[in-house]
């Protein structure tokens, strides 16, 4: 088996965390594997299109890198798009995680619950990076009533889900929180395809 692995994150941390996890997967197994760590920002993509092989990749996932900025979002489509094109296979899949209230926000969803509206609102998401849905799941701590209607979810958080021990006192202190802050998931994971080459 082979596994070519690339990641493009600006910050170091997330890279070595990224690097662990990997020497932890490698060990004891006889793979074929390359490894590529990459810091600069994506924005610089369209200067350097070469970096990244061409339709090598069987997947790319992108996680948490969507922007509210209309500006920002704009431009990160389109360098999306552009990396999705060039670097992905034709059968090739593109997993992105973005969380629930970036989503309904961006796309103006009114009403979370209502499934074609959702439906139309991830369409309208994967449109602008060139992406044809092939399914997505809804990922959440708490039942997504709660979430979206916000009802009791502190209580929740703090009865059910793991504590950020190590964030809450620097929020305490730099951000003048009065709370604990807990690990909540509220996430929707898309898998997507080229739309037409």
């Amino acid at each position: 088996m082979h596994i070519s692995y690339y990641s493009w994150e600006q910050q170091k941390d997330l890279q070595y965390r990224g690097l662990q996890f990997w020497r932890k997967y490698m060990e004891n197994k006889n793979f074929n594997t390359y490894f590529r760590f990459d810091t600069s920002s994506f924005f610089d993509y369209g200067h350097q299109p070469a970096k990244i092989p061409k339709h090598f990749f069987d997947f790319i996932t992108i996680s948490h890198c969507f922007f509210s900025d209309p500006q920002l979002r704009s431009d990160s489509q389109k360098m999306y798009n552009q990396i999705f094109r060039n670097a992905l296979k034709p059968e090739g899949y593109v997993i992105l995680t973005i969380q629930d209230k970036k989503l309904w926000k961006s796309y103006d969803l009114t009403d979370p619950s209502d499934r074609l509206q959702e439906f139309a609102v991830i369409d309208q998401f994967l449109k602008p990076l060139g992406l044809k849905l092939v399914q997505y799941k809804y990922l959440a701590a708490t039942d997504r009533e709660t979430l979206i209607s916000g009802t009791d979810f502190y209580k929740f958080a703090r009865d059910n889900l793991s504590q950020q021990k190590h964030m809450t006192p620097l929020l305490r202190q730099y951000l003048g929180l009065h709370f604990d802050c807990h690990y909540a998931l509220d996430d929707y994971v898309i898998l997507a395809q080229i739309e037409s080459r």
